[in-house]
């Protein structure tokens, strides 16, 4: 039939390929120039076997994938156990010496170093309890990185906690100057109030892009959309999340949304899973509540390999009552761990809690970053302006301390020993000499005004900063300025947004993650905040262009809702059959 074989093992290797999609011996036969009964020989069996492989495996995936979420982790756990079990058997006859003559070294050096006189001596006992402990509280260290991360948070925490904080951090932020006692340090402390620029100034500024609802794909899941109504199980829908988070990263720099799924116990189906309410959801997670993370260097989610979350857990206690606990949640590919700290004796440390495994095999955590240094670095956008009301704390302290002094005069007397000075109605000071005198003296006040336009001139530079709710702005001269000094303003914010949007995706597609959804969709976030102030530079164009069939109707209708102009509830297709069935003088006829 053909002549003796003479193929190369690459073309072999071909063949095989083409017979597992299903081409047939024959014509692959006569291509080859090898006889059909080789091919049968070499790849008959082989081919059978995987095809049958094959078939078990997409059976396999297919019964996977019908499972609740809890009964595909518990499938998961299993089958790691039984191949667990399987290789350490299949390793068990080929590393058991290996293992007792390492164990053996091991035993011998650590016998080299105990002292024979003393065996438990209290220094080889500590240095025991000590490497223990030392272990075991690394969980709760906060890494160099995470630290760096949180290097500013001190900071933007006393300014957004208002006056309250402020003088709760005491010499932190209001220094006491040399020559000032104690007692008067805690007088002017006590009176010192907060000008809440920065507060005021991230609240209007986060505030912006969620002026209009954010907007949901059309390639969202319908199966998804409901859960959002309540994405975080705490009564807050997807708008209100993002608000919060936006706000969070733009006033401490960096924020995190946590996909997370709750333990499915022991429900066995879907339908269990769905009357117990079990799905995943959204966790809003502070940077002040990242310990660590690896590797170091991560540049992505794809290569986070653990991720350290300290949590706060309220746990019943009695009847009555519940407590906080502290514990720190390690997060691996498809792991999870839980850590708390425990008491034996006097001694405390951070024992493992519970652990387990998930049915995603990437960490479900998305940053979400006020200023982007790099992945998981971040700082707050507006950190100049937090630094600037510091400054405006301290020199209103001083201000009003010196306004104090200089509100109170100062009673003068000269040459009147031996008198009893009483300052009243119905007294009167005598004094035998001619020079005696008796008088108030009051202060100058330069240094008063040197004060107040130094305050004054302070509150300017943050307004420039950002303080967008003390801004006044002069009236642009011409539209070109106005579109310039627009875009100039809201080119951060916009930034900001688009980050906060691209998270919202990554949730999203975590979210459809966790139920086997292929896409999780996309959101739109309201990012054209230039456009209000535009409205009445631009409107007169939009409607020339319309005018003269350079943009089309719905593109101006479009043009107008995006400037608030239009409301946004209307729609392009009930405002054309309004027109048409509005009299001829309204609909321009």
């Amino acid at each position: 039939m053909g002549r003796k074989s003479s193929l190369t093992e690459k073309q072999w290797s071909e063949i095989g390929g083409r017979l597992l999609k299903g081409e047939a011996a024959r014509a692959l036969a006569r291509e080859f120039g090898v006889s059909e009964a080789a091919i049968r020989k070499r790849f008959g069996a082989q081919t059978k076997q995987i095809k049958d492989v094959a078939n078990q495996l997409v059976a396999a995936e297919s019964a996977f994938s019908a499972l609740p979420i809890g009964a595909q982790i518990s499938a998961r756990t299993l089958a790691d156990e039984l191949k667990e079990i399987s290789m350490h058997l299949a390793g068990a006859a080929r590393y058991g010496a290996a293992t007792a003559h390492r164990l053996s070294g091991i035993a011998h050096n650590k016998a080299g170093e105990i002292d024979d006189a003393e065996p438990l001596d209290d220094h080889s006992a500590a240095a025991h309890v000590t490497t223990r402990i030392s272990m075991t509280d690394a969980v709760r260290k906060q890494s160099a990185e995470a630290a760096k991360l949180n290097e500013d948070c001190a900071l933007v925490a006393a300014l957004l906690g208002g006056t309250k904080t402020m003088r709760a951090a005491g010499k932190k932020y209001l220094p006491q100057w040399p020559g000032e006692d104690s007692e008067s340090y805690d007088l002017r402390l006590a009176v010192a109030t907060l000008f809440p620029a920065y507060a005021r100034t991230i609240d209007v500024l986060s505030a912006k892009p969620f002026s209009k609802p954010v907007t949901l794909g059309e390639d969202v899941p319908e199966r998804l959309k409901p859960w959002l109504q309540n994405v975080d199980l705490s009564g807050r829908d997807l708008h209100s999340f993002l608000s919060e988070i936006t706000q969070e990263a733009m006033g401490y720099g960096f924020a995190g949304i946590l996909v997370d799924f709750p333990k499915a116990g022991n429900l066995v189906t879907k339908a269990d899973e769905q009357a117990a309410g079990v799905r995943p959801y959204f966790v809003q997670v502070h940077v002040q509540n990242v310990l660590g993370w690896l590797p170091k260097n991560a540049t992505s989610l794809d290569g986070l390999t653990q991720l350290r979350l300290l949590e706060s857990v309220s746990e019943p206690n009695g009847d009555f009552d519940t407590k906080e606990i502290e514990q720190v949640r390690v997060l691996g590919r498809g792991t999870w761990q839980t850590w708390r700290q425990s008491e034996t004796g006097s001694k405390k440390e951070w024992t493992l809690h519970e652990e387990g495994i998930t049915s995603l095999k990437i960490i479900p955590f998305v940053p979400v970053y006020g200023k982007r240094l790099g992945y998981m670095q971040a700082t707050p956008p507006l950190l100049e302006l937090a630094h600037s009301n510091v400054e405006h704390w301290q020199s209103k302290s001083d201000q009003q301390n010196i306004l104090h002094i200089a509100r109170v005069p100062i009673l003068f007397a000269k040459m009147l020993e031996g008198s009893d000075i009483a300052v009243g109605a119905g007294t009167a000071v005598k004094s035998d000499s001619p020079e005696g005198d008796l008088k108030f003296v009051e202060h100058g006040g330069k240094a008063i005004e040197a004060g107040r336009l130094s305050i004054l001139d302070l509150e300017d530079r943050m307004r420039q900063a950002g303080a967008e709710l003390l801004v006044i702005k002069p009236g642009n001269v011409t539209e070109s300025q106005t579109l310039a000094d627009n875009e100039q303003g809201a080119c951060a914010l916009q930034k900001i947004a688009g980050n906060v949007e691209d998270a919202g995706d990554q949730a999203l597609q975590l979210l459809a993650d966790w139920v086997n959804e292929p896409e999780g969709g996309h959101i739109t976030i309201f990012k054209d905040f230039g456009a209000a102030s535009l409205a009445e530079a631009s409107a007169e164009l939009l409607f020339k262009s319309v005018a003269n069939n350079r943009i089309s109707g719905e593109t101006y209708f479009n043009e107008l809702q995006r400037r608030g102009i239009v409301s946004p509830d209307l729609k392009w297709e009930d405002e054309q059959e309004r027109i048409q069935s509005a009299p001829p003088d309204l609909a321009g006829e």
